[in-house]
């Protein structure tokens, strides 16, 4: 009986909510159409994260240019505090360390051998490097992930035939500030489906906390000079070449060629 009076309460409740939003059938700008359709009242937003390192006070900016007030995910209260703004307006709110993105934890540090990183891509090879990012991709076998994965790792140590491996995401240890800058209303539209906005997800992904150097680990850009030409020859034999074939070029095609060459080579000249 208990249970069959839950129920019911919950249907009275729902059909109370309904009519105090939805009256007569009649659309409001978050409502139903006559038809059943829901309309959403949508923005143009630009999101701001900023956090700070010991390095340098971070601004991380995200346009969105169709933020869904009904649908989309948004963090803490940021989803009301928009919504209220008009354009030009601004919100801002502060999340603690591991908030906007999952916290910090001694599982997200994983041991695998150094033989299930996969140093042959296409045709470059890749040595692992302390300090620096990969996609777990790349290490698919060690992480049980799909080849394609491109979430990042950064690897901190090497020790023998072991690679130690931080999976944590690189902004998990700074609390950070989000500020919503409204700029531009949307029209109301009808939903028929679509994308859903993970705000928190959308700011934090594709690169945010990868500049800063991992703390205490020195990151490893030079151990293999990466600015070798594959030429190390004096650029002398190259301007030799250059002027050799400009000639034999010019008894070919006398005109052509010094159109070529003016075009390529403009004479400098010193004004006095």
């Amino acid at each position: 009986m208990h249970e069959k009076n839950l129920v019911l309460g919950f249907f009275v409740a729902k059909k109370y909510v309904l009519n105090k939003i939805f009256v007569d059938g009649k659309k409001n700008e978050q409502g139903i159409t006559g038809n059943g359709m829901r309309k959403s009242r949508g923005a143009s937003i630009e999101f701001s994260m900023i956090w700070e390192s010991e390095y340098a006070v971070h601004n991380e900016r995200r346009f969105i240019t169709r933020v869904n007030f009904w649908r989309d995910l948004f963090p803490g209260r940021m989803g009301e505090a928009a919504e209220a703004l008009l354009p030009g307006g601004r919100c801002r709110e502060s999340f603690a360390a591991g908030r906007l993105v999952l916290p910090f934890t001694t599982d997200g540090i994983v041991r695998f051998k150094e033989k299930c990183f996969e140093s042959q891509q296409g045709y470059h090879s890749l040595l692992p490097r302390i300090g620096r990012f990969y996609p777990q991709g790349i290490a698919w076998t060690a992480f049980g992930c799909f080849r394609g994965n491109m979430n990042p790792f950064r690897i901190i140590g090497i020790e023998n035939d072991t690679v130690i491996a931080d999976t944590n995401h690189p902004l998990a240890l700074y609390p950070v500030t989000l500020e919503a800058t409204y700029v531009e209303r949307r029209a109301a539209f009808e939903e028929r489906g679509g994308m859903c906005h993970d705000i928190s997800e959308t700011v934090t992904s594709d690169g945010p906390g990868m500049q800063v150097p991992y703390p205490g680990i020195k990151t490893d850009f030079y151990s293999v000079y990466p600015f070798r030409r594959q030429n190390e020859n004096e650029d002398v034999f190259f301007t030799e070449f250059r002027d050799s074939s400009i000639i034999l070029m010019k008894q070919r095609q006398p005109s052509s060629v010094e159109s070529i060459r003016k075009h390529l080579f403009p004479v400098q000249r010193c004004s006095t």
